[in-house]
């Protein structure tokens, strides 16, 4: 069977099940379903989202659309969806922020406040700084820290992802966080207009959004935090290559609201299967800097345990507010 025809297959099924609006006989789905992003357009969550978007342009009858919205790191989109009656047309599109902020307990969402969908992607990490910093590598990085205490400005959404990351990061490469200046801004996009600016020194954030500017020569890569270098960055060396072993990225998870209908899961279950597993979309994953990874709703749910358990250990361990 050819990419085409399973797609069919899935639009197929699609237009026959009823169950969001069961009473009335109608179909799911009828009307564009929105993927709601919860950071600002131009960062690596929206570029993914919206690639997505396209990929299952033919698996269901009706598109797919991207809508930001911003705020609370992540919060407020995810209370957004959380409210939203369970009906298949406003999905999440989160990561692992979810977890973290659950674990600062500045959410009263979790990962049990929703269903899975399903995960889609990957998205590695890297340490990026601006051109005219005077080192090129991890190594150099330390060093600077260490003979100018206090003078880097590093970039993250304060308790956010970026911050864990930064953590995780300067931990594993036995560099003193408090020598540094952390400095509130949420968004990888609004993180690297302020490097390009001058305002920021760097930031540990995603590879997508920070690709573009190290190719145009206006920001350099520190470190890939990815088992091994990434296919659009293939030049610019892993942590791992340097000697620090540690990994960092996003896994893009698909959320719908808690007691979303069983027979409309299965359609999206389907349907995200079927664009995610397409060669065809994991290329163009792979042409923004992410990597194509489906992982199933009960593969998510078991990954959603562990990661609250890593992310309340990071929690208690550096007191992240």
């Amino acid at each position: 069977m050819t990419m085409t025809s399973i797609k069919l297959t899935v639009a197929t099924a699609a237009l026959a099940v009823s169950g969001a609006t069961g009473a009335l006989g109608q179909s799911f789905p009828e009307k564009p379903v929105e993927l709601i992003v919860p950071y600002a357009p131009g960062g690596g969550s929206d570029i993914s989202a919206r690639v997505f978007a396209g990929c299952l342009e033919g698996v269901l009858p009706e598109k797919v659309v991207v809508r930001n919205i911003t705020g609370g790191a992540g919060a407020v989109a995810e209370d957004t969806v959380a409210k939203e009656a369970p009906s298949g047309y406003k999905l999440l599109w989160q990561h692992q922020s979810l977890h973290a902020l659950s674990a600062r307990g500045v959410t009263d969402h979790s990962p049990e406040s929703f269903d899975v969908i399903g995960q889609v992607a990957f998205g590695p990490w890297g340490v990026f700084v601006g051109s005219h910093l005077p080192f090129d590598d991890i190594a150099g990085m330390k060093q600077y820290i260490a003979d100018n205490p206090g003078e880097m400005k590093v970039g993250a959404a304060l308790g956010g992802l970026s911050h864990f990351a930064s953590l995780v990061f300067m931990g594993a490469a036995d560099m003193d966080i408090d020598d540094t200046q952390i400095i509130g801004l949420a968004g990888s996009k609004n993180r690297v207009v302020a490097i390009l600016q001058g305002n920021l020194d760097g930031a540990t954030m995603d590879a997508a959004s920070a690709k573009p500017y190290i190719e145009a020569g206006q920001m350099k890569s520190i470190a890939v935090l990815a088992e091994q270098p990434i296919e659009k960055l293939p030049d610019e060396a892993t942590a791992k290559d340097q000697g620090v072993d540690v990994t960092y990225g996003v896994n893009i998870i698909t959320w719908a609201p808690k007691g979303t209908p069983e027979e409309v899961l299965t359609v999206l279950r389907d349907a995200w299967e079927t664009a995610a597993t397409d060669p065809e979309c994991g290329a163009a994953f792979a042409e923004k800097g992410f990597q194509a990874m489906y992982r199933d709703h009960e593969a998510v749910e078991a990954y959603n345990t562990s990661e609250m358990e890593t992310y309340r250990g990071l929690v208690e361990k550096y007191g992240v507010d």
